[in-house]
């Protein structure tokens, strides 16, 4: 039992100092690039899921098609098969929305 209890004391002395050290010299600085997450967002085919009630699994299946084929984003594939217009994707597709928990 004594071994056991050194043994776990050690791992989590190990584990507390990589910890420690990660947070240093990797993660200390860094800064989320919101345009870029944006972009990411919106090139998501996840959020061609919140489209489905509205045009139905068939046509949101060949969207994602068309996005990952031609390289669009979901607002582009959207406004391109004429299901939204750009104006009508802002209020059903608002990223503060979709992004909200609850």
């Amino acid at each position: 039992m004594p071994l056991i209890a050194d043994n776990l004391l050690n791992g989590i002395s190990i584990l507390n100092k990589s910890i420690r050290l990660f947070t240093e010299k990797c993660i200390s600085g860094i800064q989320a690039d919101s345009n870029r997450c944006l972009q990411n967002l919106e090139r998501t085919a996840a959020l061609i899921t919140a489209a489905v009630p509205i045009i139905g699994y068939a046509a949101a299946s060949e969207l994602v098609k068309t996005m990952l084929r031609e390289n669009i984003s979901a607002r582009d594939a959207l406004i391109a098969a004429k299901f939204v217009s750009s104006d009508e994707f802002e209020t059903v597709f608002s990223i503060e929305k979709i992004i909200r928990p609850g």
